[in-house]
């Protein structure tokens, strides 16, 4: 299991929130959540992403758990923070 506490870099829109479940779902073999404050959501929900309405400098926990969650993890923190 990956645990990572990260502070996003970049307005996640629409089109940030569906690149972000896109590469969720590549990753089948893996349950990614992302928490922030108390609420959760499965990343490979689009729409579970645009409901935090995460801007630069959200505060957000990713959990990634099974097949190639080190891979996962990185590409996933990647896309969050650059």
């Amino acid at each position: 299991m990956v645990l990572q506490d990260l502070v996003v870099s970049k307005t996640m829109d629409g089109a940030a929130c569906r690149d972000l479940a896109d590469l969720a779902t590549r990753y089948s073999g893996c349950h990614i959540t992302i928490e922030c404050g108390a609420r959760t959501a499965n990343a490979k929900s689009m729409m579970g992403l645009l409901s935090f309405g995460l801007k630069p400098g959200s505060k957000i926990k990713l959990s990634i758990f099974g097949d190639l969650e080190e891979q996962a993890a990185q590409k996933m923190s990647e896309m969050l923070c650059q």
